[in-house]
């Protein structure tokens, strides 16, 4: 919005009776070329909305420059909507699989479904997030869990591999196994 506000001033302030464009316009519109070069860089669009300093320079009314830019702008605003749109699904994503990292049934497919990305996405939002695959960072959330359980001598070892997600105790066991080097009852005598 501001964007537009902007060039409307611009607009205004240049806009000669002949609309031809003279040699402070010019200097101005290459300044403008300048600094959407600048803005389109730092957001990182530069690549997908290639600026064509030719193309500006060579516009002959302040109307057809004042278009040219406008579409940019309107280009690059989308594009933005576009991304912080895909940054709200992944933290979407991600609070979901964290509330239901202890459900038996969770899986990267059914995430993956649910918020309509593809497995390939859902995996590389986790690799990108965490620095570990959805599997790895689920049992590692699962096992945090299970290590605290496991401190409670009154809930049995079958009951800490089920709250923590496991379908099975065969299961459990080799996952803890797996991460902590031993089975869950040598670890819980090793903590009396």
């Amino acid at each position: 919005g501001s964007m537009c506000e902007l060039l409307g001033e611009i607009y205004e302030r240049n806009r000669s009776d002949a609309g031809r464009m003279g040699q402070g316009t010019r200097l101005m519109l290459y300044e403008l070329y300048v600094v959407t070069v600048r803005a389109l860089g730092r957001l990182r669009l530069l690549s997908s909305i290639p600026v064509n300093v030719d193309k500006t320079m060579s516009l002959t009314t302040l109307e057809e420059a004042m278009g040219y830019y406008r579409e940019i702008y309107a280009e690059a605003c989308d594009r933005l909507s576009e991304s912080r749109g895909a940054l709200r699904v992944d933290d979407e994503v991600i609070a979901f699989v964290e509330g239901n990292c202890f459900d038996p049934g969770l899986a990267l497919k059914n995430v993956s479904e649910r918020y309509g990305i593809g497995m390939k996405r859902g995996s590389a939002l986790f690799q990108e997030r965490f620095g570990m695959s959805f599997s790895r960072y689920v049992h590692s959330r699962r096992m945090d869990r299970a290590v605290e359980l496991l401190k409670d001598q009154s809930i049995s070892l079958e009951s800490v591999g089920t709250l923590c997600g496991y379908s099975s105790n065969l299961t459990f066991r080799r996952h803890f196994q797996k991460e902590m080097g031993m089975n869950p009852s040598d670890y819980r005598k090793s903590l009396a």
